[in-house]
């Protein structure tokens, strides 16, 4: 029995050792989580000579960047200037090499384009072999009155093309690389130009000449046959002008229109 008396009285006190140990502890935690007013006003006052200190040091910096900064802008500025010079010229330089490096048949109709085929020729424009697009070209080159990103050679193949071809403006546009607004005006103006300067080679015959060179089926069926007459319309954009609109528009087509008179000789 007094075997069993001692052991529970060692347990009671063991216990207890141990509640006393978890209380401290416990008191411990509080103290360091809830720290007193004291250590509070320390701690905020320690912070605010800090970032003082720091706000100071950080104004005598700008300052004296300021000062540098005035001091060397003109200089900095006159660089960079220069550093702008140089990269644009790189780049120029660098973008009329690449061009220039571009395989000619990247090229869309230029002169190496064409000097090399009379088939392309011939399928392109219509005309026999490249000596005669080449000496059409030099004898018009000096009335082209168009400015284009295209060359002048490039302007007289996109008409010879499209009075070929009957190409679209669409479609020219992608193959040169331009809007097809600009197709309509190059087109436009080198026809023009081309009217002016070679329409002395449409020479019509006198009326005895044509007889005499009337083909054999017309001498035997048609022997005074002059002159073959056809006539068609194509379509056009409707007119702004009121006049223009009423005088173009077609009844049968439903559609502004314009019509073509053509004649021809037999020997054509």
């Amino acid at each position: 029995m007094p075997d069993k008396e001692h052991t529970v009285s060692v347990s009671r006190y063991q216990r207890a050792i141990e509640r006393n140990e978890k209380r401290r502890r416990s008191e411990s935690c509080d103290t360091l989580f809830s720290p007193s007013e004291v250590t509070i006003a320390q701690a905020v006052a320690v912070t605010s000579e800090s970032v003082s200190h720091q706000t100071v040091s950080c104004q005598t910096e700008l300052l004296s960047c300021d000062v540098v900064s005035k001091e060397e802008f003109d200089n900095l500025k006159e660089e960079l200037e220069k550093i702008k010079k140089e990269h644009h010229e790189l780049l120029m330089k660098s973008t009329e090499r690449e061009v220039n490096q571009v395989p000619s048949q990247y090229r869309p109709f230029d002169e190496d384009y064409f000097k090399d085929s009379d088939d392309t020729v011939r399928f392109f424009t219509g005309l026999t072999n490249w000596d005669i697009l080449s000496k059409l070209f030099q004898f018009v080159l000096p009335h082209f009155v168009t400015h284009s990103s295209l060359s002048k050679f490039q302007q007289l193949s996109l008409t010879l093309m499209r009075l070929r071809l009957g190409s679209t403006g669409v479609e020219l546009g992608y193959h040169f690389g331009i809007h097809p607004s600009t197709v309509c005006r190059i087109f436009s103006d080198v026809v023009g130009m081309l009217y002016v300067r070679t329409k002395f080679l449409i020479v019509w015959p006198e009326r005895e000449i044509l007889r005499k060179t009337l083909p054999m089926d017309f001498r035997k069926n048609c022997p005074n046959c002059v002159v073959i007459l056809d006539c068609f319309k194509i379509f056009i954009d409707r007119p702004s002008d009121l006049l223009a609109r009423a005088q173009t528009y077609s009844s049968y087509k439903h559609h502004n229109t314009v019509k073509y008179l053509i004649e021809s000789t037999r020997q054509c």
